[in-house]
């Protein structure tokens, strides 16, 4: 994709459509992206809202789930192929993002031949995930999100884009701009 589309879409494109039923039924795994846990360590609200919807997707499409620590500590009892933990602190670093977390979850992918994922993550975040594990070499399909950012938003959150709607659209974009320029979205 040239320069301009990938400018384009980074920039503007914002409501991410889940993908069709019939596409999510060929998905071969689950991959997760999380929210910030609170200041007490609990996963807050956020990862409760993904972990819900990836045990439902799971359930449906009996399909395994390479989560990120924070989803699992919403619950613990999904059917995991391996769990990519957690940043120690709960936030987001230059050394522990989304990337990162694909990375990883694509090497695993990798591993077990799996290539088409479904991804779960907060609907502002969903763009941003999905064009990382495209740019990890897997077909990756959005999940049908609760779009009620609402869902997403805890005072009590670690990580400081969490604690208003704004901040997470501020965060995302400037995150957007960040990965378009080191070329990983």
């Amino acid at each position: 994709m040239d320069l301009s589309k990938r400018l384009w879409r980074c920039l503007f494109i914002w409501k991410i459509p889940p993908a069709p039923v019939e596409k999510l039924a060929t998905a071969q795994v689950i991959v997760t992206q999380a929210c910030s846990r609170l200041k007490n360590s609990e996963p807050g609200p956020g990862n409760n809202t993904l972990a819900q919807v990836t045990r439902w997707l799971s359930e449906h499409y009996q399909l395994s789930v390479i989560p990120q620590e924070e989803v699992v500590m919403a619950d613990p009892n999904l059917p995991c192929i391996e769990v990519v933990g957690g940043s120690p602190d709960g936030r987001s670093t230059p050394s522990w993002n989304t990337w990162t977390i694909a990375e990883i979850q694509a090497g695993i992918c990798r591993r077990e031949e799996l290539r088409s994922v479904i991804v779960v993550a907060d609907p502002a975040h969903m763009g941003r995930a999905v064009w990382v594990y495209e740019a990890q070499g897997l077909k990756a399909l959005p999940a049908p999100m609760p779009r009620d950012m609402r869902r997403y938003i805890f005072r009590d959150a670690v990580h400081w884009s969490r604690r208003a709607l704004w901040l997470i659209y501020f965060r995302e974009f400037c995150a957007r701009v960040l990965f378009l320029l080191q070329g990983r979205i």
